[in-house]
């Protein structure tokens, strides 16, 4: 799937200069993208899966070493898996077929999530762990902000940063994300992103927003149907020839979801004309964006990405980009399982699809027209259940195996534990 002439451009035009090896680029690069995709994501299963698959085809099989391979995965230039990443995405988002589009229009989810990653000297400087931990029994701790395709749950386009400090907050990673956003797309988040600049962003771009009011920020009003953002004072990011340039005042529109039993629930919208867009089509929309909370449950439990496994800056951003390219080339078996079905991509199964594909790349053969139809057919087959309203208390019944918690650096625990001994 990485070399199919879709992507074919963007992989060549990427490609670094190199000498046949036993590991080239494009093998490589696919070995991650299985290897993240595999229940054992370890180096050595990755490698031993290539012997088998060598010897089927009567290959010289690799050693069983994992050096090679590893230094091999360090020389994949990140620049290369990231535009892969970012191509796969907007390929799946682009076809995306009308009847699954909000009338009419692209919307995409915008929202960040926390990563983890082993403790080392390299993640640390580039990564803080949390200043609520102490030196040396903490791990260091990023910030992953996407954006997230309604309609196929395709992430176009991510930023990764350290998860405190100037400049690494979701709304300055919002204002580099929307390099990705379209005029006529419409963007869904959380309170967080409610603010006067991100009306302005949108409306230079020419994109509308729907967002959940912040009540520290904004004061909601049930009968007022339209409200007004004064501009604030310019911040230290934007320029004063920038702000001269930004409208005084801007109106957006004011949308209250009532549901018995429940508190009222106040949204904000660029959308002001309602009678071109009523009240319950905006909340139906912002109810929508639960699902970008499921794309990363996806992301993280599904294929891994919540616990990083690399122990260098660089590779851990390199192995963010294999997982997401990974996460995009199931989108796209699972649009395509969609379109041929009848059905839309969310109903799909994820996890499915990944269990699927892992079970059909371990036999190492190429299906035909024929086999790989029915493949698309078995990908569409369960149905993810709709439970709208569903409430779970986050609680677990089982309970863990009692262990004490490390609460000193680990070489002054191996230390007291041999004084022990002694």
């Amino acid at each position: 799937m990485i070399t199919d002439k879709r992507f074919f451009d963007t992989v060549e035009s990427h490609l670094p200069a190199h000498r046949e090896r036993t590991y080239p680029p494009t093998e490589t690069l696919a070995m991650f993208v299985a290897q993240v995709l595999n229940d054992d994501s370890s180096c050595q299963r990755a490698v031993n899966d290539r012997i088998v698959r060598c010897l089927q085809h009567g290959l010289r099989p690799p050693g069983t070493s994992t050096a090679a391979y590893c230094e091999a995965r360090s020389r994949l230039p990140s620049s290369m898996v990231e535009a892969l990443f970012k191509t796969v995405g907007q390929k799946v988002s682009n076809n995306a077929l009308p009847e699954w589009l909000w009338r009419g229009r692209s919307v995409y989810f915008i929202d960040g999530t926390g990563l983890s990653m082993p403790d080392t000297p390299d993640n640390q400087l580039a990564y803080p762990q949390p200043s609520s931990q102490q030196k040396g029994i903490g791990f260091p701790e990023a910030r992953m902000v996407a954006l997230s395709c309604a309609a196929t749950g395709a992430i176009i386009d991510a930023l990764i940063g350290p998860a405190k400090g100037k400049t690494t907050g979701e709304l300055s990673q919002m204002r580099t994300l929307a390099r990705s956003l379209k005029p006529g797309d419409v963007l869904v988040g959380d309170a967080i992103y409610e603010t006067y600049w991100t009306f302005v962003m949108l409306q230079g771009i020419g994109c509308d927003g729907v967002f959940e009011i912040n009540g520290s920020r904004s004061r909601p009003e049930k009968r007022r149907a339209h409200l007004t953002f004064k501009r604030p004072v310019r911040p230290e990011w934007m320029d004063a020839e920038t702000y001269e340039l930004c409208p005084r005042e801007i109106r957006v529109r004011q949308v209250v979801s009532r549901r018995r039993g429940y508190q009222d629930t106040f949204f904000i919208t660029s959308l002001t004309d309602q009678r071109l867009v009523s009240a319950k089509e905006i909340v139906a929309l912002y109810l929508r964006r639960w699902n970008v909370e499921t794309d990363f449950r996806s992301l993280k439990c599904a294929l891994d990405a919540g616990i990083l496994s690399c122990r260098s800056a660089e590779m851990i951003e390199k192995e963010l980009w294999v997982h997401l390219l990974a996460y995009n080339l199931t989108r796209l078996l699972m649009s395509e399982a969609a379109a041929i079905s009848n059905r839309e991509p969310r109903s799909i199964s994820f996890r499915h699809t990944v269990q699927l594909w892992s079970a059909w790349s371990q036999c190492g053969q190429q299906l035909d027209a024929q086999g790989w139809t029915y493949l698309l057919q078995a990908i569409a087959g369960p149905r993810v259940g709709n439970r709208p309203g569903r409430r779970e208390p986050r609680a677990v019944k089982r309970r863990p195996k009692s262990r004490k918690l490390l609460d000193i650096p680990r070489s002054a625990a191996r230390t007291c534990c041999h004084m022990y001994e002694q």
